[in-house]
C-alpha cells in the first residue's frame, strides 16, 4: 500500500514534459534548495547548540542547561553592544523592533516555502488532463526521439491526431448532451475483451455505439493504454471544464500562480523576519553593506542578543539577564540573503 502510494504521488514530483525551464526553476529546482536549507538549519537546531549563554560562575550545569533551554525556546531580545542592559525597562525590552522570535522556526518556514513552490505545479498537473487531452503525452511523443524513423514518426503523428481529435469530439458531445456521471459506460466498456492484436484505435470503431454514447467511449478509449494513462471511474461534466480554452486557462492561472507566489514569498520573508526597518530585506541589507553598517548596529540577525528568566529559590522568584550567543544567525543570514535575491 505504501508503495503504491509512493508511485501513485511520484508523478507530481518528477519533471514532465509539458513545463518548461521556469515551471522546473519554481516546482523542482527552488524547492530542492529551500530543503537543503531545512536540513542544514535542522542539524544544527537540533544536533547541537543553536544558542549558547554566558552565566554567573554561582550557576551549576543544571541550572547553565535550564537557562540555555528556555532561552532558545522563547524569545530573547536585542540591544545595541554599546547600550547597557540594566537602564532599559521591563517593557523596553521585548518590544517589535527588539525582539527575536524567528530563529526557532527557521526550518519550518523554510519547508512552507518549499510547499508554496511546488503547489501551483500540483494545480497544472491535476486540472490540464482533465479536458481530456493529455498535454504532457503530447510533448513527449512529439519530441521522441525515435521520431527520426519514418514509420515511428507517421505512426505517433497518426495517434496524436487521433488522440486530439477524440478528445475534441468527447468535448462537443458534453456539451450538447450534458452528461454528468458516466458510471454504466465504463463498466460497459471494461466489460469488453479486446484481442491483443486488435489496434485500439480500430476496437473503438467496433464498439461505439451511436447517440452521446460515442463521445463517451471516444474519450475512454483516448485514456486507454495506448497512452498509457487511467481510464477514472467518474466523469464529472461541468461546462467550462471540457471547453475549448480549458487547457490555456488552466495554463495561465498556473503562470500566475507563480508570478503571485514570489510576491508572496518576499512579503512573507519580511513579516517573518519582522524587517520593520526595511519594506524590502534584500535591497536594505544591500544598502547597509554598502553604507558599512554591520549586524550590531542594524540587529538583522544578530550574534548576541539578551534572553530574561527566572529561578524559583524556596520562596523567592530571582530573575536573571543573560548575554547569549546565537550561533544559527550566522547561517540563517547567509541562507535568507540568498534566497531572497534567488
Amino acid at each position: 500500500m505504501m508503495i503504491e502510494t509512493f508511485v501513485g504521488m511520484s508523478r507530481y514530483l518528477s519533471s514532465r514534459n509539458d513545463d518548461d525551464w521556469s515551471d522546473r526553476l519554481h516546482y523542482s529546482i527552488t524547492p530542492n534548495i529551500l530543503l537543503a536549507f531545512s536540513v542544514l538549519i535542522s542539524f544544527k537546531q537540533f544536533g547541537g547548540r543553536p544558542i549558547e549563554c554566558m552565566f554567573p560562575n554561582k550557576f551549576p550545569s543544571s541550572w547553565e542547561q535550564y537557562a540555555e533551554n528556555y532561552c532558545w525556546s522563547q524569545d530573547t531580545y536585542f540591544v545595541d553592544p554599546k547600550q547597557h542592559v540594566e537602564l532599559l525597562k521591563p517593557d523596553q525590552r521585548y518590544t517589535t523592533e527588539r525582539e527575536l522570535s524567528y530563529y526557532q522556526w527557521v526550518p519550518f518556514f523554510l519547508l512552507l516555502q518549499a510547499v508554496f513552490f511546488r503547489a501551483p505545479s500540483f494545480v497544472w498537473r491535476t486540472f490540464s488532463n482533465q479536458s481530456g487531452i493529455r498535454m504532457h503525452e503530447v510533448v513527449g511523443k512529439a519530441k521522441d526521439s525515435a521520431n527520426l524513423e519514418e514509420e515511428v514518426r507517421h505512426k505517433n503523428i497518426t495517434t496524436l491526431a487521433r488522440h486530439l481529435q477524440n478528445a475534441l469530439h468527447f468535448n462537443h458531445g458534453i456539451h450538447q448532451k450534458k452528461v454528468c456521471y458516466i458510471d454504466n459506460i465504463f463498466n460497459e466498456y471494461r466489460s469488453h475483451q479486446l484481442s491483443h492484436n486488435l489496434d485500439i484505435w480500430e476496437a473503438r470503431h467496433a464498439y461505439i455505439h451511436a447517440d452521446w454514447k460515442s463521445a463517451v467511449y471516444s474519450y475512454l478509449f483516448t485514456r486507454e493504454k495506448k497512452l498509457e494513462v487511467t481510464i477514472h471511474n467518474k466523469v464529472r461534466c461541468f461546462d467550462y471544464l471540457y471547453s475549448s480554452g480549458f487547457v490555456s486557462t488552466v495554463y495561465l492561472f498556473t503562470k500566475s500562480l507563480y508570478l503571485g507566489n514570489v510576491v508572496l514569498q518576499l512579503w512573507l520573508m519580511n513579516f517573518f523576519l519582522g524587517t520593520n526597518k526595511h519594506q524590502w530585506y534584500g535591497l536594505g541589507v544591500i544598502k547597509d553593506i554598502t553604507s558599512g553598517v554591520e549586524w550590531e548596529t542594524s540587529g538583522y540577525f544578530p550574534r548576541s542578543a539578551i534572553c530574561d528568566f527566572e529561578v524559583r529559590q524556596v520562596a523567592n522568584i530571582q530573575k536573571y539577564s543573560v548575554q547569549c550567543v546565537l550561533v544559527i544567525n550566522i547561517f540563517n543570514e547567509k541562507i535568507f540573503v540568498i534566497l531572497w535575491f534567488w
